[in-house]
């Protein structure tokens, strides 16, 4: 059946097709249930995967000329991003992918007074990845001619590659989730956009709206005018006020659609003023980054698996790439995220 596409296979096992590759590759973080669900659904449409699907990376990479076998994971927000759960799993693909390749991975952070690592002073590296907001002028200047890839962040924008979520596919799948589900009055929690931090959380939020208004859906914005949460204590007053202005509206919205990072802390807020998330109302967070305090919650809302490893190993793929080929255009990819329904 050899017009079976590997999109059909993806809807079959309600995956994305990114996560129906990496079960063909036998990539290491699909989790066990996911892949068994994917390997179901290849059997059963008789799907068959191209002849050269299978390890096409470590293929099709290995001819690379590196002179340093070294490549820098320079966090440009300093420690912050790096100290997150998809901090963490960026890393972890990355590093997945440079061992593959036999390159050694160096972790470095830009302090708070700019100073650039002495290895990048230096020169002796074969390319960079970047994590965090847009470089100073200076620093651009001295690190754009390196081969460079963005992740996760959008990043300095005149430079470099990027592999990155699909942001705004979080927003529109968001909002498309709760209209199957019969909402008909929603809202959307964000931050007050800014230029160059966490620009992705407006991306979603943006996204959401659109979508909203496309079906003639009210949509309420929320939190717009609060900046972003540096602390535990900012995230608890946030959410606090959030849902004060949430029930204060008529009508009330029948979603709340998280695009930041407080979903943990309006769930508790809801749960303190008698609203149950996903039975008085549908909750969705945009990511699970907090996951290890939204575990305990209850009920759980939907989440959001950004899919931060393969993006990190995607990175190193496309690092390599821009290697081998110093000419071409710049590139971005977008990895899909999974919704995670409880």
């Amino acid at each position: 059946m050899s017009d079976i596409s590997i999109t059909r296979v993806a809807k079959e096992a309600n995956v994305s097709v990114a996560t129906v590759s990496r079960v063909i590759n036998d990539h290491p973080v699909v989790k066990k249930a996911t892949a068994e669900k994917v390997r179901t659904a290849i059997e059963k449409l008789g799907y068959k995967p191209g002849k050269h699907s299978t390890n096409r990376s470590s293929q099709s990479m290995g001819t690379v000329p590196l002179k340093y076998h070294t490549s820098v994971l320079l966090w440009t927000g300093g420690h912050t991003g790096a100290h997150t759960l998809t901090g963490h799993q960026l890393q972890e693909g990355a590093a997945t992918a440079m061992r593959r390749y036999g390159i050694n991975m160096l972790v470095d952070y830009l302090t708070p007074d700019w100073t650039l690592p002495s290895i990048l002073e230096n020169g002796r590296v074969d390319g960079i990845l970047l994590h965090g907001p847009p470089l100073p002028e200076k620093h651009a200047k001295a690190l754009n001619s390196f081969p460079t890839v963005w992740l996760f962040y959008q990043g300095s924008t005149g430079w470099g590659d990027r592999v990155q979520p699909d942001h705004r596919l979080v927003g529109h799948s968001a909002c498309n989730y709760m209209l199957e589900n019969n909402c008909r009055n929603v809202c959307v929690v964000s931050y007050a956009p800014t230029i160059d931090i966490n620009t992705f959380y407006t991306e979603r939020a943006d996204a959401f709206e659109q979508s909203a208004r496309l079906r003639n859906i009210p949509c309420q914005q929320l939190g717009y005018d609060l900046s972003q949460a540096e602390t535990q204590r900012d995230a608890y007053n946030h959410a606090q006020k959030i849902v004060k202005d949430f029930l204060a509206l008529s009508p009330r919205p029948e979603g709340i659609f998280v695009a930041n990072e407080l979903v943990a802390d309006i769930h508790e807020q809801l749960i303190r003023h008698g609203v149950t998330p996903m039975k008085d109302v549908m909750l969705i967070g945009g990511d699970c980054d907090h996951i290890i305090n939204q575990r305990h919650l209850e009920p759980q809302p939907v989440m959001y698996d950004i899919n931060a490893s393969p993006i990190g190993q995607l990175a190193v793929q496309l690092l390599l790439t821009r290697i081998a080929c110093p000419d071409l255009p710049r590139m971005t990819q977008l990895v899909q995220p999974d919704m995670l329904i409880p």
